[in-house]
């Protein structure tokens, strides 16, 4: 899945089940899908406040008063911004990923989309191929439009803070990522 991609995997489980005689019933379809960015970051220069989001609810948390997750948003759109590392030690023991990010072993901190699916739906993705095909704009309307990370610049409406450079890059990555053309 990691070094393939999720794209990949289906076509070769389809391929797989054809060979053995199995026929799809119907098509696909997604109920929820989670994507990520890793980013190395020796300092973390931002906290809850520097998020825009269309999300009404959020949460931090800490350990040893050091904050390891922001969290955005319940039920359709989930934003999480985590220490990977912590997770990994303290969690999913998921050591596979240090080769992965070229042997980091500390400083990895992920941002992360949960999708539901009348999220999905309201972006035109029901099946693997829609995703394939509009998996960019999904994630532009996320990173521009739902959620972004700023700077504060004393300016008391947040949404006209510059953008962080950490989203700025986040952005121009998702640019990379196919996308309809309109």
């Amino acid at each position: 899945l990691w070094r393939k991609s999720v794209f990949l995997l289906h076509e070769k489980f389809i391929d797989w089940a054809k060979s053995v005689g199995y026929e799809p019933l119907g098509s696909e379809s997604l109920s929820r899908i989670d994507y990520c960015f890793d980013y190395d970051l020796s300092e973390i220069d931002f906290d809850e406040d520097c998020f825009v989001s269309r999300s009404r609810k959020d949460s931090k948390y800490r350990e040893d008063r050091k904050v390891q997750t922001f969290t955005f948003g319940k039920g359709n759109v989930v934003l999480r911004v985590y220490d990977k590392i912590a997770e990994i030690k303290q969690q999913s023991e998921k050591a596979w990923f240090y080769e992965l990010w070229g042997g980091l072993i500390e400083d990895v901190w992920r941002i992360e989309w949960q999708v539901r699916k009348e999220t999905l739906r309201d972006n035109g993705i029901k099946t693997f191929n829609d995703l394939s095909n509009r998996l960019g704009d999904l994630l532009k309307y996320l990173s521009e439009e739902h959620d972004t990370l700023r700077q504060p610049n004393g300016d008391s409406n947040r949404s006209r803070w510059p953008l962080h450079p950490l989203w700025k890059d986040l952005q121009e990555n998702v640019k990379f990522i196919n996308q309809e053309e309109n």
